[in-house]
């Protein structure tokens, strides 16, 4: 009895090992898949984000889905000339929105790793900052240029964990997200 304990115990601490060192392999830090991405490059970078190495092995398709989602949100407010011309806003002041619109965009679209495992929603306090960098005059362009059937219309619903937190990359200076706003314009310019 006590070795078939012991082989017992030897296979459930080797299958423990192996379970740990699973999970420590699964989610990759960003500098590792950095030359892998496109479109997502900048919002992930500054939120030390990690994805899975499943999430690496379809990234393209990933990113294809973050890019529609943005292209939705760039036609609803950069290219919505009726709103900024009924609001008297102009263009450029819409620039930080726009930043955060791609950020918004990478993180509901490409699934970030944890120690629970993977997660594509975003938190409420993300899809709030989304809504400031957005108000500009006391108008919210994701509401009014995206209109109520956007799904983040309001944040009301969304968690506040389990998800993409509005983490310290949400608070970059107006002039990164200027930064990343030209380079998607380049990207979007050049593909």
């Amino acid at each position: 009895f006590g070795s078939t304990m012991t082989v017992g115990l030897k296979t459930a601490l080797l299958l423990l090992s192996s379970f740990m060192v699973t999970w420590a392999d699964e989610c990759i830090h960003y500098p590792d898949y950095f030359d892998e991405l496109d479109y997502c490059a900048d919002p992930l970078y500054w939120s030390n984000y990690k994805i899975s190495s499943t999430t690496l092995d379809n990234i393209d398709s990933y990113e294809t889905s973050a890019l529609t989602e943005y292209e939705t949100i760039r036609d609803g407010i950069w290219f919505n000339t009726e709103l900024q011309g009924d609001t008297g806003i102009k263009r450029r002041r819409l620039i930080d929105c726009m930043g955060m619109g791609q950020r918004i965009a990478c993180y509901r679209n490409v699934p970030r790793c944890t120690s629970r495992g993977t997660e594509r929603g975003i938190c409420k306090g993300l899809c709030q900052k989304f809504h400031e960098r957005c108000t500009i005059d006391n108008v919210d362009f994701v509401q009014k240029g995206l209109g109520s059937s956007y799904d983040l219309y309001t944040c009301d619903d969304l968690p506040e964990s389990d998800c993409s937190p509005a983490s310290r990359g949400a608070y970059i200076t107006p002039l990164l997200y200027t930064l990343m706003f030209i380079s998607t314009v380049f990207l979007l310019i050049h593909s």
